[in-house]
């Protein structure tokens, strides 16, 4: 049975909420995930903003990481609404 929208948006929310401590590559992969299901679901800017997020969490900006991961998870909760 397929996914509603809603329900691919929760589960977009508990992997990025589930992203905290790891190894970079685990990270990245979730990231990856994430960043490719928002793009089926023709999120554009939410996808991007993972990216900038991934961009952010290579270079070593944690901080910045971690408010653009917090500002995706906010913006699906609105949406999945």
């Amino acid at each position: 049975m397929a996914k509603t929208r809603s329900d691919r948006m929760g589960n977009i929310i508990s992997t990025l909420n589930g992203i905290s401590v790891g190894e970079l590559s685990g990270l990245t992969v979730r990231l990856d995930a994430a960043q490719g299901e928002l793009q089926e679901l023709k999120e554009a800017e939410l996808a991007g903003s993972l990216g900038d997020a991934k961009a952010s969490m290579l270079r070593g900006d944690v901080a910045n990481f971690r408010r653009l991961v917090s500002q995706v998870v906010s913006r699906l909760g609105h949406l999945r609404a």
